[in-house]
């Protein structure tokens, strides 16, 4: 498994706030995904996953899960930033995939 560096996460309290008030919203019965594209030349991720969904190591399990998703996507190479919500807990592979799918489809419109 690879790294997953800095340049493709959003780290700042700001990144997310930005993201969350005039992005696109997309939704799936366990995540919501919140879209905007960016002036990078690739995309950027961020997660969220609250304490009610499940106790640290499941959080940690999608966190890990989601990001090897996005690694091996193709939507790294979309300018846009992602904000993935996880709002409850369960299988989010296919549902990850399905989405980011759809985001890649509507950016490169």
């Amino acid at each position: 498994m690879q790294t997953f560096s800095k340049e493709f996460r959003l780290t700042s309290k700001q990144d997310f706030a930005n993201l969350k008030e005039g992005s696109t919203r997309l939704s799936a019965s366990r995540l919501v995904v919140y879209y905007k594209v960016n002036i990078l030349p690739h995309a950027r991720v961020g997660f969220s996953i609250s304490k009610r969904i499940a106790k640290a190591h499941l959080r940690n399990r999608y966190r890990r899960t989601l990001k090897e998703l996005f690694r091996r996507s193709d939507i790294r190479n979309v300018s846009v930033d992602v904000l993935i919500v996880v709002v409850s807990p369960g299988d989010l592979l296919a549902q990850a995939k399905d989405l980011f799918e759809r985001i890649v489809k509507n950016v490169s419109k």
